[in-house]
């Protein structure tokens, strides 16, 4: 399935979102946002408990957001001298490559019991193993730099390719199905 966000009619039904879906999004923030949203709803009705919904969007929220900003736009805030160019080169970035660059969300598996999405982005990729902790002492004030350390704490999270698709997977605990 090839959705994109801004297409209000050619919406998917709700229960055709989860399992083998792919969706296709502009990289633009705002169509992130509405996946996400949608993403949120759906493991809602699914009846999962509303802290692991919140892992799990946390999560999927920072592997769109590095997709567009890190692997389509290129862009490291380290390239800035402060956080307003920073954001000032996204937004840019969002202009001139928005509609052009594509993020892709594989809907691996979604169901009462377990969470599985893949975000695929168009850029070159990274080695993820190559990252500075954001836990030394050396890292510890910089602006950048978190996460993909928070996405790990959160979630299993598996970098396929070259660095440019990223897995992640939640299942759901054994403490919450027998509620």
């Amino acid at each position: 399935m090839h959705y994109h966000p801004a297409d209000t009619e050619g919406a998917p039904p709700q229960e055709e979102i989860y399992t083998g879906n792919e969706i296709i999004i502009a990289s633009k923030r705002e169509n992130a946002k509405i996946i996400i949203d949608e993403i949120e709803q759906k493991m809602q009705e699914l009846g999962w408990l509303e802290d692991n919904v919140n892992i799990f969007i946390t999560a999927l929220s920072e592997a769109l957001n590095n997709a567009i900003v890190h692997g389509n736009f290129g862009l490291a805030q380290a390239q800035f001298s402060d956080d307003e160019k920073y954001s000032d080169a996204i937004k840019e970035a969002e202009a001139k490559w928005g509609e052009v660059k594509k993020v892709i969300i594989t809907i691996e598996d979604m169901s009462s019991t377990h969470i599985s999405m893949m975000v695929t982005d168009e850029g070159k990729g990274f080695n993820h193993e190559a990252l500075l902790d954001p836990r030394q002492p050396e890292n510890l004030l910089k602006e950048s730099g978190r996460g993909v350390l928070i996405m790990q704490k959160l979630v299993k999270v598996e970098y396929l390719g070259d660095g440019n698709k990223v897995r992640l997977e939640l299942p759901r605990v054994a403490e919450e199905t027998a509620r």
